[in-house]
């Protein structure tokens, strides 16, 4: 297969283990790959979202030297969800991780959790409200929020026309952003948000799947509540 190229054959690899390439799959669906090649059983993408992206995927656990030629100095943001991976990333290129979470993934057919209060999409106009109140302004710009809410899923509880609960997708199609505005909370907004957005992800037949960061205790609690089940651990890493 020539680099650059995304077929079918390829994608269809990826879709074998759907759960296990959950966040490859989701970021070809979401970005225009610039470079995609397959080295023995790995699958290489880049693409642009907020920065110039290197996803890694594999199904095994083994030595990953056999990559080393793959990358230059302008390969400078990587994500792997295996440990493998992530390791050679880190002893052989100087990668750091600056961020990391445990993926869960929606198992059932329907959500059984009846959302009860009225919500629609974002819309662009509050992405400087979601940017204002975000937490990874280090890893992220303004732009990128508003691809995500023009490009991805999105639920949003207005009250007085003002945006004050939310989530969007992410690049990898995982539902991520989610936010209260502190004089909104203890309200159930949260539960009700990430149940509409997860309906939303299967009526679209796609996997539900969120990512959270260990000390989430919140979102963790949240996510089990709605039956989410733990998938494996994400690795952002950067040199």
């Amino acid at each position: 297969m020539k680099p650059n190229t995304l077929s079918d054959e390829l994608v269809n690899k990826l879709k074998e283990n759907p759960l296990t390439n959950i966040q490859g799959l989701g970021f070809i669906k979401n970005i225009i790959p610039t470079f995609v090649k397959e080295v023995r059983n790995t699958i290489i993408v880049k693409g642009t979202s907020d920065h110039e992206w290197t996803y890694i995927c594999a199904n095994a656990a083994e030595d990953f030297s056999y990559l080393q030629p793959e990358f230059s100095e302008k390969d400078q943001y990587f994500f792997t969800n295996n440990t493998e991976i992530k390791n050679f990333l880190i002893n052989n290129l100087g990668c750091k991780i600056f961020f990391e979470a445990v993926a869960y993934y929606y198992p059932e057919h329907a959500v059984s959790f009846k959302e009860t209060e009225i919500m629609e999409p974002v819309k662009p106009g509050d992405a400087d409200i979601i940017w204002d109140n975000s937490e990874y302004k280090e890893v992220m710009d303004l732009s990128y929020i508003k691809d995500r809410i023009t490009n991805g899923i999105s639920a949003g509880i207005y009250n007085g026309g003002k945006l004050v609960s939310w989530s969007l997708t992410h690049d990898d199609n995982s539902i991520g952003f989610l936010h209260t505005i502190e004089a909104e909370r203890k309200k159930g907004y949260a539960l009700n948000i990430v149940a509409n957005m997860t309906r939303q992800m299967l009526d679209k037949n796609e996997i539900p799947f969120v990512q959270i960061s260990e000390n989430n205790i919140k979102s963790y609690n949240l996510a089990v509540k709605l039956g989410y089940k733990r998938l494996g651990n994400s690795f952002w890493l950067y040199r």
